[in-house]
């Protein structure tokens, strides 16, 4: 090693025949200190990042063996300038890849640079959450108020507001806006919302549009009902009226995941246990009502049927009576309500 910090490395060769000696001097690119010591600056890296996000540059690594480093100076290739310091954060405008320079100088003057690669991305946009805060209700040729409060844009500004009211009428841009329906039903209405850049969402509520004069139906389930699991249960929709129309639709849910829209359905549950059953019944303009009952299933353990014949009697006319009398005999646990034996 040369007093300068350079090594010699040396070889023999042969050209033309004859021997020789060749000598290099190789020399570290970092800047040297009169007495042999290294300044090393450490740019780390590469880096990346996405634009309008700070990111974090760092000079660990970097040393001066004999003294001490007392300025960073970093250049991120945009033309925005020094920036001073031994870790810096620092924000693209723009998208590409960029040369970082480092340079550091110690307390003798001696300066060392180091460069590295940044890539800066498109900054990844999260699209709005939208809120319509339904379902809604109301009344033909009466205004309904819809609002879009609890919308947002997490990384944003929500720059449009479309409102689709399911009846064929124009779209609507304002952020809550009112809507007139002129006939009775259930409409779906559908919000789209666009933020700043370009993303959007939408969400979809039911409005349901009634006649004011109507009077709604009532629903009667009746129950309570009991069963055994594996065969089927008589459910009836007895007592269910609508006092100004008609009820046009029934609609049953069993409690299991079964619906049915028969008027006085037939249901076999599969498992035993109690199970909430509920009615909804919907007249010819819309209005609608529900009530529920419950369903006990239990297993099916039922003892034999015992039929026994007691006699019979003839009289002279030829005519003959058979007497017959059934008993059942009944073995667990009554579920509900009671049981008479009788004899006939």
């Amino acid at each position: 090693m040369t007093g300068d910090g350079g090594y010699i490395i040396a070889g023999t060769t042969g050209s033309f025949g004859t021997g020789g000696m060749e000598i290099y001097l190789v020399k570290t690119l970092a800047s040297e200190s009169a007495s042999g010591k290294v300044l090393m600056a450490n740019v780390n890296g590469p880096y990346t990042g996405f634009v309008g996000e700070a990111i974090t540059f760092n000079s660990s690594g970097s040393y001066d063996v004999d003294g001490i480093i007392v300025e960073y100076r970093w250049d991120f290739g945009d033309e925005s300038g020094y920036y001073y310091g031994e870790n810096q954060a620092h924000t693209y405008s723009e998208t590409g890849t960029f040369l970082i320079t480092l340079r550091v100088t110690d307390n003798e003057g001696l300066e060392d640079t180091a460069s590295t690669l940044c890539s800066v991305s498109p900054q990844v946009n999260v699209g709005p959450v939208v809120s319509m805060n339904g379902p809604y209700e109301g009344n033909v040729e009466i205004p309904v108020r819809f609002n879009s409060s609890g919308t947002r844009d997490p990384d944003g500004t929500i720059i449009g507001y479309r409102w689709d009211f399911g009846d064929g009428s124009e779209y609507n841009y304002g952020e809550n806006p009112r809507h007139t329906y002129s006939e009775i039903g259930n409409y779906h209405v559908t919000l789209q919302v666009t933020d700043t850049d370009g993303a959007s969402a939408t969400e979809t509520t039911l409005c349901t549009i009634f006649d004011p004069s109507n009077k709604a139906p009532t629903a009667e389930a009746n129950g309570p009902y009991t069963g055994f699991a594996g065969y089927p249960v008589h459910f009836r929709s007895t007592g269910s009226d609508d006092p100004d129309g008609k009820i046009t639709t029934h609609e049953w849910t069993f409690g299991d995941g079964s619906i049915s829209d028969s008027i006085n359905p037939r249901h076999t549950y599969s498992k035993t246990g109690k199970y909430t059953v509920t009615l909804t019944v919907t007249d010819n303009k819309g209005a609608e009502d529900s009530t529920t009952t419950t369903c006990v299933v239990a297993p099916w353990n039922m003892g034999g049927i015992i039929l026994s014949t007691l006699g019979s009697v003839t009289d002279p006319n030829n005519w003959s009576l058979e007497l017959l009398a059934f008993v059942f005999a009944v073995t667990g646990t009554i579920i509900g309500g009671t049981i008479g034996i009788a004899s006939l």
